[in-house]
């Protein structure tokens, strides 16, 4: 986003990447950044990105310009369906429904992933579908685009993110087991989160011996390890309903540097994906068709390269900043007029 804007406007950042700091810490901190600046400056339009939520709250009162808001998820339906910490009715929850329905109620306009989030938005928390835009997330073209694979042996499937349920890592390493007796067939994991102990002891217990885990690296090493893969899994393979409205980050950086993708089958990745053409589609929540899946592409080298070269295709012409910032501009010219 901040990248589109820099294409045709000034931009004032205010930010707070500190991941050791809660998000009520780090709201606060760039609150109480902003706020002086909302109140004296003379700006045409707000931006705020995620995790906004908290930041509407003042900035939606006190704020004397257009605030275009990205709430990016729904803090109910992460704690309560996707994460399943808190039941549906306890206090907590109550909360997390009032703070995304305030703040979407206090922004001027809302962008968000795909049109299959907008609809759970629209829905749940009564918002005026006009009152949406859909910009998908796109990926940093300047570390993300095609590489040449490194001579190696077999089949290298790479898979990277913070295990969090909705990816189905767990569903991976069970596909990974009907596999075992695949040899030229590697699975990569990279990534840390919470659920990685629990993965690895999945991995441990069933004995298995090709699947490789690699720690948590930094953004701009990212793409050496996705150059590496012969077939990307970027999911969402988990059972959530949050997993069948959105598109993975990781699929659009898999997307941008040609790879054949394996993706779940879901409404929000049929909007700009098709299967067999620009990825592959594999049913959720389905290890025995998640194997399958890998082990028909491992098989076909021409599919996958057909799937690479148009999957870089699709993303130049749906997700890169070229394709997105006059969209961008749009809803930007469209809130200040």
């Amino acid at each position: 986003m901040l990248n589109a804007f820099r294409q045709f406007c000034q931009v004032d950042v205010i930010d707070e990447f500190s991941s050791g700091r809660s998000i009520v810490r780090r709201s606060l901190k760039v609150g109480l950044q902003a706020l002086p600046k909302l109140l004296t400056s003379k700006y045409d339009l707000v931006y705020v990105g995620f995790y906004g939520q908290l930041l509407m709250l003042p900035f939606g009162y006190f704020s004397r310009r257009p605030i275009l808001l990205n709430p990016f998820l729904s803090t109910f339906d992460t704690l309560v369906f996707d994460r399943k910490l808190y039941s549906k009715n306890s206090l907590v929850a109550r909360l997390a429904y009032g703070l995304d329905k305030t703040s979407c109620d206090l922004a001027s306009h809302l962008i968000l992933d795909t049109q299959t989030h907008v609809n759970y938005f629209v829905r749940s928390f009564q918002i005026p579908d006009q009152k949406f835009s859909v910009v998908y997330v796109g990926c940093d073209e300047h570390l993300f685009f095609p590489r040449p694979i490194p001579p190696h042996s077999g089949i290298v499937v790479h898979f990277h993110g913070s295990f969090l349920p909705l990816h189905g890592v767990d569903l991976i390493i069970r596909a990974a087991e009907q596999l075992k007796d695949k040899p030229q067939i590697r699975f990569q994991l990279q990534g840390q989160g919470v659920n990685v102990k629990r993965i690895r002891c999945m991995v441990a217990e069933a004995r298995l011996s090709n699947i490789d885990f690699i720690p948590e690296v930094p953004l701009m090493n990212l793409p050496n390890y996705i150059a590496q893969a012969d077939i990307c899994l970027a999911g969402l393979f988990g059972s959530s309903k949050k997993a069948t409205r959105v598109i993975a980050g990781k699929t659009y950086r898999n997307l941008a540097m040609g790879k054949a993708t394996i993706v779940s089958d879901n409404p929000a990745n049929r909007e700009i994906l098709t299967h067999g053409n620009d990825a592959w589609f594999c049913e959720m929540n389905n290890p025995n068709a998640l194997a399958n899946s890998i082990q028909q592409l491992a098989e076909d080298q021409a599919l996958r390269t057909k799937l690479g070269q148009s999957a870089h295709n699709t993303f130049m012409k749906r997700a890169s900043l070229k394709a997105q910032t006059p969209h961008i501009k749009q809803i930007v010219e469209k809130m200040i007029s």
